[in-house]
């Protein structure tokens, strides 16, 4: 047995070999494939991000052209508390506007609000947490 492998180790050191030779091509091309795959979309994120962001802003601007002679600021700032916590409310300018509107009459965002925005998500994961589950279930698969 090597000197490298620990003693509690060592006597299942034979059955580890076994399934890193049966497995270990596939699990490393999987592996790297995946962090290819996650990479790309992390990358996309961060590019897309701040121009869907912009996109959405603009377009819920657009829809309730009151909004433009609040504080922007603040404007924005609601804006972006609806974006963190329920992204596909904030895509659609007459809900962001409502939500916009509505808390700009208060001086702060109340905590329950916020968890309602979480509650209100739609049903699913990010492309990123579906990728990583299909990828765990291919390679726990054992020939």
């Amino acid at each position: 047995m090597a000197s490298s492998v620990p003693k509690k180790v060592s006597k299942f050191w034979p059955r580890i070999k076994d399934i890193a030779a049966r497995t270990g091509e596939r699990a490393a091309v999987l592996g790297i494939a995946s962090a290819g795959v996650l990479g790309t979309i992390k990358g996309y994120q961060k590019i897309m991000g701040p121009i869907e962001f912009r996109r959405d802003f603009n377009a819920m601007l657009t829809f309730d052209k009151s909004l433009k002679s609040q504080d922007r600021d603040q404007v924005e700032a609601r804006f972006r508390t609806l974006r963190t916590f329920n992204k596909p409310m904030s895509q659609d300018p007459l809900v962001a506007s409502s939500f916009v509107k509505q808390t700009l009459e208060i001086p702060h965002v109340p905590p329950t609000l916020v968890g309602d925005l979480v509650k209100a998500q739609p049903e699913g994961g990010t492309a990123i947490r579906d990728i990583t589950r299909m990828v765990s279930s291919m390679v726990s698969h054992e020939d």
